[in-house]
């Protein structure tokens, strides 16, 4: 089973190392749509944008740019979809954008789709995949952009659970809105709860997979599911957060989280502890003292293909004593074979 495993994983290297050009378009397609649907869903004030022809489009253009670009245009349509509320909210959002881009650009510039991926997994009840995942593949540094992730989640939650109340209250009164959103946003405990507990998240996984022990990768995977899960289930009962989170949700998606950020550690970290090898050497100032863990690959199974020459014989005939008799070889089938000459030989039957 494993082996089938390490194959396809193998043969989907291949296909996307010769056909990346084409995949890659596809793939950002595909998340900026998958974008578009989520925050037309849950905030969807701008009728105009909420168009299927016009979420095709963005998400066409999308698929031709950066991911930094990306969550450029995401942030854009967040900030039309606010403005139709009010231009004030509108302002305070792209206000709170552009200060979280500054310091993103400034320290994670290359984790742009950190911040596309915590609002999405968010929705659909699975955020804590990205912390596991962000400590199993950036630095410490990213907890930046996973924070700003969840505050750009919250935002969005919040409006969209009273988008009507707020639509309404905005038309009259749009500035005390935009106060009272920051104020209902940025006081929330669940807000700094999340932060606190994806930060941990990415900190952990982050040292423990790079303790020199077999199975660390494995083992800080699982450690920061755990973690995730107990942090938010005490802030969840202490804090009586039951309307942002529930029990439920948090246990079934942390054990979904899981179960997905170890089929992606299996695609990005593959190796065989039963072959580790150790050494050691000096120089003039130190010992050294060195693991090795070998990479487990695996060859696609190559594929031989054989010609079959077929020969035929021809048929004799012969005719002893008034009786006749008609003998007949059908066709033989001959691979690395030598047939001789006399291989068609006529046979006398008396």
């Amino acid at each position: 089973m494993m082996t089938k495993l390490l194959t396809i994983r193998e043969q989907m290297r291949k296909i996307y190392g010769a056909y990346g050009t084409y995949i890659k378009p596809v793939l950002h397609f595909v998340t900026m749509l998958a974008a578009m649907i989520i925050i037309n869903a849950n905030i969807g004030a701008r009728g105009l944008l909420e168009n299927p022809a016009v979420v095709v489009i963005i998400s066409l253009l999308g698929a031709f740019l950066s991911v930094k670009l990306m969550t450029v245009v995401l942030a854009l349509v967040i900030v039309a979809h606010m403005s139709a509320l009010s231009i004030e909210i509108g302002a305070m959002v792209f206000l709170i954008m552009l200060i979280m881009y500054m310091l993103f650009f400034r320290f994670t510039p290359k984790d742009g789709a950190v911040l596309i991926l915590v609002p999405m997994l968010f929705f659909i009840k699975i955020p804590y995949v990205v912390p596991i995942v962000v400590g199993m593949v950036c630095t410490p540094f990213s907890i930046i952009s996973v924070s700003f992730g969840v505050i750009l989640f919250f935002i969005l939650n919040y409006v969209g659970t009273n988008l009507d109340i707020i639509a309404t209250a905005a038309a009259t009164d749009g500035m005390g809105q935009m106060t009272k959103i920051a104020t209902e946003v940025f006081k929330s405990q669940g807000l700094y709860l999340t932060i606190i507990a994806f930060a941990l998240v990415v900190a952990v996984v982050y040292f423990v997979k790079r303790l020199s022990v077999d199975y660390s990768w494995i083992i800080a995977v699982i450690s920061g599911g755990v973690l995730c899960m107990v942090v938010m289930l005490i802030g969840a009962l202490a804090f009586d957060l039951n309307e942002i989170v529930s029990v439920v949700s948090i246990i079934a998606g942390g054990i979904i989280s899981v179960i997905l950020a170890l089929g992606i550690r299996f695609f990005i970290h593959s190796v065989d502890y039963s072959k580790t090898e150790y050494t050691q050497f000096e120089d003039d100032d130190f010992y050294y003292y060195v693991k090795a863990v070998p990479k487990i690959k695996v060859t696609s199974p190559e594929v031989n293909v054989k010609r079959i020459n077929a020969r035929k014989v021809k048929t004799s005939t012969k005719t002893n004593a008034g009786s006749h008799t008609k003998v007949k070889t059908t066709t033989k089938t001959h691979t690395k074979a030598n047939v001789n000459a006399g291989a068609g030989a006529a046979i006398n039957k008396k």
